[in-house]
């Protein structure tokens, strides 16, 4: 039978009411066995007595047949068989493994008989039921094929095995293993009478399961995971700036003097800087020169020095004005220096993130959760999806997937989708915009969830609660590699969604990365811009993107390649050079990834995510959006008219608001399907 055309609630309600059934059926055999063995009475009538005496036995005749067949080939072991069911309504509550319910039974009955013959060789007389019934009839009768010590324990030794493996007892220590790993579920170790009144947060469309099963795809991924080598990432490093020619930077110096000279500037060059990319002349003006008649002037120092574009900005915390000149020869930053770095190693338990190196040479790592998101732009072959992808390999090199989880969005389904299948991902690669938009809707319910947890036992910050938890719960980053295509798909969506959790998902662990490669006023909107203070632009097309960017001019004349400037959290603006890693080095790596450990996705989540793809309603409608369907159909009804734009004037609504309501009313009957030329029928009774 197939089930796909079930609801993903429905499915989930049936396998739940499923467990409960097999809970009852386990907890009835264990009453029925117990209280017929405990009632046993020898002269009852059974299968080897016949009696006409009244049965004793609490379960009547069934009772007494049951006990007498346990009792004559098992003897007083017999006893420890409604055990097994009752391990069995242990394993329903826990939700572990209990399968293959008949093959566990033989398994148990056949260690019972190995088990009582080290008591019968010491004649231990348990006389549980009588003289009569101590042994069962097949102990006695394997006992009588040898007699002898050392083969007892043997029999022994396999009995308690047989006992753990059929009763499934290693999944209780497992439980214990796992609080070593992350859950996105509840909390057990502080699991009080007041908190369990704290189901997971989620809306009304939302599985309430949804949580719990989070938990159980983590007791999956209990082995250990493997950190990719750094063989996989190249050592190539260009020598050519090894060697600088201080007579040649000297003169260098000096002509720049001169032209500014010709422009009736003075200015002397105090410091030189030589960086991978750029060298930087620090110069201080003379009294009295403003600073953007000095900045005015790149253009043509760029075409008097024959670079490509010239760069001038005041040097931050100091009083010169630096001026960037790019190198004759680029020096190529790879990722595996950044990687081995004793500033990446430091960062402790934090996120690290390798930028590149800075104007002198020095690498520069940030922390995200310092950041604590991130705002990245720039045109085609600037260096933005490469600065990603070593974005990421950051994090691979430095979390497990205990301890960090991604979900990663790409519209443009070509950057990312390269990292399905990594055991870090909570879902596959998401491409479509409008699963974008539950994904990102799904993160918001996470994180209030989280905040309820973490508010009962009184921590404020992930790091608090991970540091008393036994069960510790992981970062989340989400990465959305082209943020242009969300929004022009489901704007005020995603905006909302990422507004929220640029404002508070930081304390709970959950950090956004986002890219575009269009930094206009419609993708980077005020509420998103003032909601991420680091950001990151790579060369832009002109400095009116520039300015949306990092609100100032200087990223239209970068080199590209991965020649970048960086905002660190709305202060300073300071110019990097990103780590290179070719696409070759990202396979490498992601291959041995996946060797080392398979991808545990949380089903759920693409599921919610597919259904809503589906339908394209039962996740976006808010109770409001119901109080104000219910308000379209009482208009239409009374005036006959049903379209987008009379929803608008009599609500005062947004166009993607009325036109969600309209294909609400559309499945539920109320219109049909716009013809033609736009136009829709009531379908419903007009007055």
């Amino acid at each position: 039978m197939s089930y796909k055309f079930f609801p993903n609630s429905l499915l989930l309600l049936l396998n739940k009411l499923w467990g409960w059934i097999q809970f009852v059926i386990y907890l009835a055999l264990f009453i029925y066995f117990a209280v017929s063995l405990y009632s046993f009475n020898p002269n009852d009538s059974s299968l080897f007595v016949i009696s006409s005496d009244p049965i004793s036995n609490y379960f009547n005749k069934y009772g007494s047949y049951l006990s007498s067949f346990l009792i004559y080939f098992f003897g007083s072991f017999s006893c420890l068989i409604p055990i097994f069911f009752l391990i069995g309504c242990f394993h329903k509550i826990n939700k572990s493994n209990f399968e293959f319910i008949f093959l566990r039974l033989l398994i148990y009955l056949i260690s019972i008989i190995l088990i009582e013959q080290i008591f019968i060789f010491y004649n231990i007389n348990l006389n549980l039921f009588g003289e009569n019934y101590i042994w069962g009839i097949i102990g006695l009768r394997l006992y009588g094929l040898y007699q002898n010590l050392y083969f007892d324990l043997l029999l022994l030794a396999l009995g308690l095995i047989g006992v753990f493996v059929s009763l499934n007892i290693f999944s209780f220590f497992k439980l214990k293993l796992s609080f070593k790993f992350f859950k996105l579920k509840k909390i057990k170790s502080h699991s009080t009478s007041k908190a369990k009144k704290f189901d997971p947060l989620v809306s009304k469309n939302f599985p309430t399961d949804i949580n719990e099963n989070i938990a159980e795809t983590d007791k999956i991924m209990l082995s250990k995971y493997t950190k990719p080598s750094l063989d996989n990432l190249n050592n190539e490093k260009n020598k050519s700036t090894d060697k600088v020619d201080k007579d040649l930077l000297k003169d260098d110096a000096k002509f720049i003097e001169g032209v500014f000279n010709d422009f009736n500037i003075t200015i002397e060059v105090i410091n030189i800087k030589v960086g991978p990319v750029v060298t930087l002349y620090e110069v201080l003006p003379a009294p009295g020169i403003k600073i953007n008649s000095i900045i005015n002037l790149a253009d043509d120092i760029s075409r008097s020095m024959g670079a490509t574009s010239v760069r001038i900005a005041q040097v931050f915390g100091t009083k010169f004005i630096g001026i960037e000149i790019p190198n004759k020869e680029r020096e190529v930053v790879t990722i595996r220096e950044l990687i081995a770095s004793s500033e990446f190693k430091k960062t402790g338990g934090k996120i690290p993130i390798c930028i590149g190196k800075d104007i002198t040479g020095n690498t520069e790592v940030i922390d995200l959760t310092r950041t604590p998101h991130l705002l990245v732009a720039g045109t085609t072959g600037s260096g933005k999806s490469v600065f990603i992808n070593s974005m990421l390999t950051s994090i691979l090199y430095k979390f497990s997937p205990s301890e960090l989880r991604l979900i990663l969005i790409d519209p443009k389904m070509l950057e990312l989708s390269v990292y399905n299948d990594i055991p870090h991902l909570l879902t596959p690669v998401v491409t479509e915009p409008r699963k974008s938009v539950t994904a990102l809707k799904w993160v918001c319910l996470e994180m209030e969830r989280r905040y309820k947890v973490m508010n009962e036992v009184g921590s404020r910050t992930l790091e608090n609660y991970n540091a008393d938890a036994k069960d510790k719960m992981p970062f989340i980053v989400i990465v959305i590699d082209e943020m242009a295509d969300l929004m022009m798909t489901a704007g005020k969506e995603v905006e909302h969604y990422v507004q929220r959790l640029a404002q508070m998902a930081r304390a709970c662990g959950i950090h956004l990365v986002m890219a575009t490669q269009r930094p206009s006023v419609d993708i980077i909107t005020g509420s998103i811009k003032a909601n991420f203070p680091t950001r990151i632009s790579f060369q832009v097309a002109s400095k009116y993107d520039s300015r949306t960017i990092l609100g100032e001019v200087g990223a239209e004349q970068l080199l590209g390649n991965g020649d970048m400037l960086m905002m660190k959290n709305g202060s300073s603006i300071l110019r990097y050079q990103s780590a290179f890693m070719s696409d070759k080095e990202v396979q490498k790596m992601i291959k041995e990834i996946k060797s080392h450990q398979e991808v545990q996705y949380v089903e759920e989540i693409g599921n919610i995510i597919n259904s809503d793809s589906e339908n394209g309603i039962n996740l976006k409608l808010s109770t409001e959006d119901e109080e104000l369907i219910t308000k379209s159909i009482d208009l239409i009804k009374s005036s006959g008219r049903a379209s987008t734009s009379y929803l608008q004037r009599n609500f005062q609504i947004g166009y993607n608001k009325a036109a969600r309501i309209m294909e609400v009313l559309e499945e539920r009957g109320v219109v049909s399907s716009p013809n033609h030329s736009g136009k829709r029928e009531v379908l419903i009774n007009t007055n």
